[in-house]
């Protein structure tokens, strides 16, 4: 027997009993972790703990000895893609992963996403419009506003050690930029989807702590006091049960601890998908008896888009706070926490291993150079007014400023094309 694989197995417990997992190898890439009172299917590295339909047939699969069938089963409706790629020997990447991309290309060629809204409200097309817009979503996260917006407060992470909780991860984005400023041996990523976690594993943290599949309304499968931090961005306000995960996140920080909520939409004002918005009072009363901060999101990027220092110790009065679409929350147990944070964005730069031209812009050669010019899909159409100020219409590189290595543009000063997020640092596989 052996602790499950990363440096987070003290972080990691049984729901149940409380105890720690240890693993009981049964093949490449499936086997059964056991505590003191059940067992949960370790499979690609991501562990199921929770009892329930996806648990058995994991357990069933994996006890059988076919850890295909098990694989299968953690990416559902996923599987296909990946396997029909593997089979023809090609490259597994995470758009290509995603799914709609077909969908996605089609409505955008045919500008057919304001068409199909204006049709009378059906359940399908609902379905089909999302789908249609989930590609674009996903794929050009790392330019979205809410997510830049998050990255001023991963400075509360600096000059700290041990477990890093990112909750839910959805496919992975958060989990890629946390693990660019500590660790990513010190990373717990954690969803209620089984492929979202598996994506978040494969393609942005191979090198996580832990990838566990759980559904965030019930108590976390995790130590007490164990976690340096923890991280819900852009999530919060799905899970119903919000009570009882803010009293969660709180126990399962230590004392010099942070609990990081952002982009909570404030349901004072309208939002497409609101979720179970709170309005920031509500919010905060959540983490009463403890020291914890509001703040607008668009006081957060700011900061970002001006590579300012962040001020967590300002306060806003009511009135900023509830005309704010989206707030952060800051929650801890010593106000040491409430600081001024250092700019984070060339901090990210310099870490960037993988710079690659944001899918957001199109390069064509010019007479004087090579030219981005930002095209934005008809998915993201109701974000557009939020990009502007984040992605220039057109950025041109002289020739003398360019050269060709393998096949692949290399720039004489990368630093500033991932400054303006022409160039963004992406997963190898992305």
């Amino acid at each position: 027997m052996i602790p499950v694989p990363g440096s987070c197995t003290d972080a990691v417990r049984c729901p149940a009993c409380d105890q720690p997992f240890s693993v009981d190898e049964r093949g490449n890439d499936c086997a059964l972790a056991r505590c003191a009172c059940r067992e949960a299917p370790l499979v690609a590295d991501v562990l199921v703990p929770d009892e329930g339909e996806l648990r058995d047939q994991l357990l069933k699969a994996i006890r059988s000895g076919n850890c295909g069938l098990a694989r299968r089963f953690v990416l559902g409706k996923y599987a296909w893609r990946m396997q029909g790629r593997e089979r023809l020997g090609l490259r597994n990447r995470f758009r290509d992963y995603a799914r709609h991309r077909l969908l996605s290309s089609v409505f955008s060629a045919l500008h057919l996403n304001r068409l199909v809204q204006a049709l009378p409200t059906r359940r399908i097309t609902k379905k089909v419009v999302a789908a249609a817009q989930w590609y674009p979503y996903i794929v050009h996260r790392f330019s979205s506003p809410s997510l830049l917006a998050a990255i001023p407060l991963l400075g509360l992470t600096q000059d700290s050690h041990g477990a890093v909780l990112d909750a839910p991860c959805g496919m992975g984005h958060l989990s890629f930029l946390l693990s660019k400023v500590l660790a990513p041996e010190r990373l717990v990523s954690m969803d209620l989807s089984a492929p979202f976690v598996y994506s978040t594993r494969r393609f942005f943290v191979p090198q996580s702590g832990a990838a566990i599949v759980h559904d965030m309304n019930l108590p976390l499968p995790l130590a007490d006091e164990a976690f340096a931090a923890v991280f819900c961005g852009d999530a919060f306000h799905y899970v119903a049960n919000r009570t009882g995960l803010a009293r969660e996140f709180m126990r399962i920080i230590r004392a010099d601890g942070v609990v990081v909520i952002t982009h909570a939409h404030n349901r004072l004002q309208p939002n497409a998908y609101p979720g179970y918005a709170m309005s920031p009072a509500e919010y905060a009363a959540l983490f009463e008896g403890y020291i914890v901060r509001v703040v607008p999101e668009s006081y957060v990027l700011d900061a970002y888009l001006g590579n300012r220092p962040l001020d967590l110790t300002r306060e806003f009065t009511t009135a900023e706070l509830n005309q704010s679409a989206a707030v952060d929350i800051i929650a801890a147990r010593t106000p040491d926490v409430l600081r001024v944070l250092p700019p984070m964005r060339d901090r990210l730069i310099a870490a960037s291993r993988n710079p690659q031209t944001n899918p957001l812009y199109r390069l064509r050669r010019s007479a004087g150079g090579l030219v981005f010019e930002r095209q934005i899909p008809a998915g993201l159409v109701d974000d557009f007014d939020a990009y502007p100020p984040i992605l220039a219409p057109r950025v041109e590189m002289p020739y003398s400023r360019v050269a060709i290595d393998n096949g692949r543009y290399q720039f004489e000063n990368s630093d500033e094309l991932l400054a303006q997020h022409v160039l963004l640092d992406l997963p190898e596989d992305y």
